[in-house]
């Protein structure tokens, strides 16, 4: 397991802890819904493995054949520049790992701030 992966899990039990994961997955479906896609991958997500499996295949299909949708998703999801700037795109299987990362930290955000603040 690389070292992204095991940062991005051990993110996603903390969000566990809190208990905000179901939020969590709610609010990657919304922003993969409100970018023009169409997808049920992630409707049996049931564990912090689980998300991060479906989030490593959505993106590298995204990347690989919908280049267009993949930029639409990142710009609804506002993964900030400054982090799409640092990535490794000398290898495919690092670059997906560290999207995923910072999908679930933006998005982990987003929800730890609705819910601290509504």
């Amino acid at each position: 397991m690389s070292e992204i992966v095991r940062r991005t899990t051990k993110y996603l039990v903390t969000q566990q802890q809190l208990e905000l994961f179901d939020d969590l997955v709610k609010q990657i479906k919304k922003d993969i819904q409100m970018s023009g896609i169409d997808t049920d991958e992630f409707s049996t997500v049931d564990s912090a493995e689980d998300l991060i499996n479906h989030l490593k295949f959505f993106i590298e299909t995204l990347i690989t054949n919908y280049a267009d949708l993949f930029s639409n998703l990142m710009y609804r999801i506002d993964i900030p520049e400054k982090h799409m700037n640092q990535l490794d795109f000398s290898n495919m299987e690092n670059l997906i790992e560290q999207l995923v990362y910072f999908i679930i930290k933006r998005e982990g955000q987003k929800v730890y701030f609705k819910k601290r603040f509504s």
